[in-house]
């Protein structure tokens, strides 16, 4: 059986009975890993660049890449640990005998608490305010709350039930002048024996950051749901909104919504296609998996698609190595239509006055150079432009100013695209390419956009654009290179690139040094690592930045809508520079 599965950045781990572990990027295609032993693993975890698997005798693997693993002889405890979960910078596990285990790396563990009856199996992690409180329930409806992960207050006669799940719902705080600073309500869904869904509120305040913890209440037993008498030992969210399903015994799911704060919920049951025992469920590039009897992975219906509709960059051109080169790559073995644009004088609509006067692109594949492009209103296509940039909700073109545009078939693959002038001068241009097929087509999709240019200050700032099109957020790595381009001939690149995600106004994220952790934000909670990175850049093929500490890298997961990510040099500083961003698959 299996009974615990979770994401990371080196794809989905799945652990069970007899030493199993299984690994997949895609979700689809799974590989057997080495555990070295034949315990049982009931649970794992991602988080400060490590897997965790947990399970009988208080025994812990460890695994960077989730291919090779490493036992943790901590020494704490021989109770079994039915859990294990990461977050506020902290791995904690619970099992039997209420044993409770902490640890920062998940090399190194402490025991913070044991020795009592009942089994404990519902773990999370809840933060406001950069401070951080923890929740385990159990047998008996025991349970535990710290905020430090290491001192524990227990609360029993509460809960009423075996509660082995718990799920985050959301949170209403509000700011006070008073003490505390902030004060609110967490609330959760807790679910377990006899196919209870009980709603948890957790009061909590915090001031100076540091959170103090009040009452925990439960709804009235049958308020939520309580059905047939399965029992549930999952629950996953749907991203974004206020619905869940949970999994149980017997092929048992409900589907429903709870609304914070509501006394009452919406559920209906339905069965998995095969009536397997569930044990744990997670979602992976947006679908859901679910693991239970005979080491058995179901996976959910193909999602709609989440896509790069919309890839551009505008930067200085120039001559020589200081041309603009873009690359972008489709997926699968189908031809991609598309429209793609190299705008010079229309940058003058939008302030800018340095612009490339005639752009022309030329379009290779490979070194061969198959097509050039130059003024849109020349080309016997024009009309079939101008349809385009309708489709896409572009502005149209003035056919008086030599901007170059088609619409072309891109092959599956790697695509160059050489933006320079005709007239051999410089200025600044965008060069832009535009998905036009239907979402929800199964043809290859734009998976990468890389484009190479001048990077400097004030208008030479390298200017890469992203619109995410699709039902759910879209992950990505980011990356601004400058010295490693001198592996590649170029004499004066750009020595310290500097990364700004904005969306609108607002400022996303941003990156100097890819190598400082603490200016990256991890979709896996926590702060990322260098070696989660390099994890992230191998696992889509991207070359390794070690030699190169000072350029700059962002890992995001983004909701649907435009960004624009600004590459530039450090204190002022100008040279040739590389932006790409790839989607990831998670």
């Amino acid at each position: 059986m299996l009974w615990g599965i979770a994401p990371g950045p080196a794809g989905l781990v799945a652990v069970g009975t007899g030493g199993t572990i299984l690994q997949s990027l895609d979700g689809q295609s799974w590989t057997a890993r080495d555990s070295g032993t034949q315990t049982w693993w009931l649970s794992c975890a991602y988080g400060n660049g490590n897997y965790v698997a947990v399970g009988d005798r208080g025994e812990v693997l460890t695994s960077a890449d989730g291919a090779t693993w490493t036992p943790q002889r901590h020494g704490q405890t021989n109770a079994r640990l039915n859990r294990v979960a990461y977050g506020g910078g902290k791995f904690v596990a619970v099992g039997e005998a209420e044993t409770i285990l902490t640890s920062d790396d998940g090399v190194h563990w402490l025991l913070t608490h044991g020795g009592g009856t009942n089994w404990l199996r519902g773990l999370v992690c809840l933060s406001v305010d950069n401070s951080n409180v923890w929740l385990a329930t159990g047998q008996n409806g025991v349970a535990y709350l710290s905020t430090d992960a290491r001192t524990w207050t227990v609360t029993t006669g509460v809960l009423g039930a075996d509660l082995e799940v718990l799920q985050y719902q959301g949170q209403q705080f509000i700011s006070s002048k008073g003490y505390p600073s902030k004060a609110g309500w967490f609330y959760l869904l807790a679910a377990g024996a006899n196919e209870t869904v009980r709603e948890l509120t957790l009061s909590a305040g915090v001031r100076d950051g540091v959170v103090s913890v009040g009452d925990l209440t439960a709804s009235a037993p049958n308020t939520v749901w309580n059905g047939s008498g399965a029992r549930l030992r999952a629950i996953v969210g749907f991203p974004g909104t206020d619905r869940f399903q949970l999994f149980g015994e017997n092929g048992v799911v409900l589907n429903g919504s709870a609304r914070v704060g509501a006394s009452t919920a919406t559920w209906s049951e339905q069965t998995l296609p095969v009536a397997q025992n569930s044990a744990d469920a997670t979602n992976y590039a947006g679908r859901r998996y679910v693991v239970g009897d005979d080491l058995r992975i179901l996976e959910s219906e193909p999602p709609e698609p989440v896509r790069f509709s919309n890839l551009s960059t505008r930067a200085e051109v120039g001559t020589g190595e200081q041309v603009m080169i873009a690359g972008a790559i489709v997926s699968g073995s189908e031809k991609k239509r598309v429209l793609i644009r190299a705008l010079g004088p229309t940058l003058t609509d939008y302030g800018l006055v340095n612009v490339l006067p005639d752009p022309r692109i030329e379009i290779f594949q490979g070194p061969v150079r198959v097509a050039e492009v130059g003024a849109w209103s020349e080309r016997p296509d024009a009309d079939t432009i101008r349809a385009a940039l309708t489709q896409v909700g572009a502005p149209p073109l003035d056919p008086a100013r030599r901007d170059a545009a088609a619409v072309l078939e891109l092959p599956a693959g790697a695509t160059t695209f050489v933006v320079s002038s005709v007239s051999n001068r410089s200025g600044v241009a965008l060069v832009d390419v535009f998905d036009l097929e239907p979402r929800r087509t199964e043809a290859g999709r734009l998976f990468n956009l890389s484009t190479r240019g001048l990077a400097g200050p004030g208008e030479q700032t390298m200017i890469a654009g992203l619109m995410i099109d699709g039902p759910r957020p879209k992950t990505v790595i980011i990356r601004g290179l400058g010295a490693k381009l001198a592996e590649y001939g170029i004499a004066r690149p750009l020595e310290d690139p500097v990364l700004t995600l904005y969306r609108g106004g607002l400022v996303v994220n941003s990156n100097d040094d890819w190598t400082a952790p603490e200016s990256l934000p991890s979709m896996f909670g926590g702060s990322a690592t260098a070696e989660e990175l390099r994890t992230m850049m191998k696992t889509v093929g991207l070359s390794s930045l070690d030699n190169y500490p000072k350029e700059a890298v962002i890992a995001a997961t983004l909701a649907p809508g435009v960004y624009t990510v600004h590459l530039s040099g450090k204190s002022g500083a100008s040279g040739t520079a590389l932006i790409e961003a790839f989607e990831l698959p998670y």
